[in-house]
């Protein structure tokens, strides 16, 4: 009976021994390390909002190919079920990844059943005290993997409006207006050092910012709308909110679901000293007649011919003008010019805008200090001389020379008129202007005063036009 039981195991060991062979021949087939995997595909989905879902699309698989399985970069940001992603937050940008896997499946001898062998490893392991333990060699094996990486979008690149208040000086105030497209509103503001600046909400999307305490703060504007959901999404999104201990709106159909941000950068100085005397603010119009016979009077130290406020070394700002800003006409002209820009593919920006009289005397001291008068007088307006002091001129998108070589320059080139800006320092005319060539320094004058300007591109300067100099009186 022993040497019969002896014979039986010997046997079911030479079965097991030699279908172990064949198993570990299956899998050296396609070893690993020899494998060289593909890049990673990006796929960009359309944009998610709150509740919004995202269905990864149908990946084809090739022969002996499975999705192992799927990943997400912030599961605090989406939720994925199956192949569906649904975001739970406000997002800019986040990822998913759908590894693949090539698998090899172990084969049995064509001449055993599954049942069989399972069977006969129980017996062997059974009268050999062997505990059962996972036979890896049985399971599927991942040999070959690559990804499809999915760039997931909330907000797109277009919706962060970044913009520069630029230098100010400790407790100067500037206003920022949002302009807001229809049904839209701000739902929150965020500051990122409070102790540098203040922002206070006023009314018509106005905010008042005031500078505290030398430094630089950034300041942005969350925009919204309202959007109706289902069931499901409501629920996913009053799941995140509790989560996070953010405000839940009741209705349903009303909740707030953000789709762009306006961002601003602030720097502020030192006050400056007070070393320069106010000028004569005289209520009476004294008349002049310009050298091409244009007429224009000076009233409250302000110059203005054929009613534009002409601001150059010649003619200057008392240090009391303080439009706080941009003027209304100048910034609807801007943002109108800004929108049509866009949909030509041009994006445009205000690298600087209005500027105090403070803050033009830090800078130009500055500029003083690091260039020498002579330098700094070229590209540097006094204080009371510079333009961005009228609220009506602006810097854009570069303080680069190089701005000329762009599709945005050219683009203002062709454009700019229209909206009712010139190009204030046009190359060649140092002469007449009394600045270098700056192709970002654009002036709001009106669209009629533009265009008398314009000359096909070679653009007439103010001095020109009017018969004016452009001449510091010292």
């Amino acid at each position: 009976m022993k040497k019969v039981l002896l014979l039986v195991l010997g046997v079911i060991l030479v079965l097991f021994i030699g279908a172990s062979l064949v198993i570990g021949q299956v899998w050296q087939k396609a070893p690993v390390d020899d494998y060289v995997y593909p890049e990673p595909e990006v796929i960009n989905t359309e944009v998610l909002k709150i509740g919004d879902s995202y269905e990864i699309p149908e990946i084809l698989l090739g022969e002996n190919e499975q999705i192992s399985r799927i990943e997400l970069a912030d599961e605090d940001i989406l939720k994925i079920e199956g192949m569906k992603v649904t975001a739970l937050a406000e997002f800019f940008r986040t990822s998913a990844k759908v590894y693949i896997s090539e698998i090899e499946v172990p084969k049995q001898p064509t001449h055993y059943s599954s049942a069989f062998l399972e069977n006969y490893r129980a017996t062997v392991r059974n009268l050999l005290g062997i505990e059962k333990k996972k036979d890896v060699r049985t399971e599927l094996r991942d040999l070959k993997i690559y990804e499809y990486d999915f760039e997931i979008k909330g907000f797109n690149d277009e919706a962060i409006v970044k913009d520069d208040i630029g230098y100010v000086n400790e407790g100067d105030e500037r206003e920022i207006i949002i302009t807001l497209p229809e049904g839209a509103y701000v739902l929150e503001f965020h500051v990122d050092d409070d102790k540098i600046v203040k922002v206070t909400p006023g009314v018509d999307n106005k905010y008042k910012v005031t500078a505290l305490k030398k430094g630089e703060a950034n300041i942005s504007f969350v925009i919204a709308r309202n959007k109706a959901m289902s069931a499901e999404q409501y629920a996913e999104y009053v799941i995140y909110q509790n989560e996070h201990n953010q405000q839940v709106a009741t209705d349903m159909n009303n909740v707030p679901v953000a789709f762009e941000q306006h961002d601003y950068h602030i720097q502020v100085n030192e006050k400056p000293k007070n070393d320069y005397p106010e000028e004569n603010l005289s209520a009476e119009k004294v008349y002049f007649t310009t050298s091409k016979g244009f007429t224009g009077y000076t009233q409250y130290g302000r110059t203005y011919i054929d009613g534009i406020l002409i601001v150059n070394k010649t003619y200057s700002l008392p240090r009391s003008y303080d439009p706080k800003g941009l003027t209304s006409e100048t910034n609807a002209a801007f943002t109108a010019m800004k929108k049509a820009a866009a949909e030509d593919g041009i994006n445009l920006w205000i690298v600087s805008g209005y500027r105090s009289w403070d803050l033009q005397y830090s800078l130009w001291h500055r500029y003083v200090a690091s260039e020498g008068q002579a330098v700094a007088d070229g590209h540097s307006a006094r204080p009371g001389h510079s333009e961005h002091q009228a609220g009506m001129a602006m810097d854009i998108n570069s303080l680069s020379q190089s701005f000329e070589n762009t599709a945005e320059f050219k683009w203002l080139q062709n454009n700019a008129y229209k909206y009712g800006f010139i190009l204030r320092y046009p190359k060649g005319k140092t002469n007449e202007t009394g600045y270098i060539y700056e192709p970002w320094h654009y002036r709001y004058v009106g669209t009629e005063f533009a265009s008398k300007l314009y000359n096909g591109g070679n653009w007439i300067t103010v001095e020109n036009y009017f018969g004016i100099t452009s001449v510091y009186p010292d």
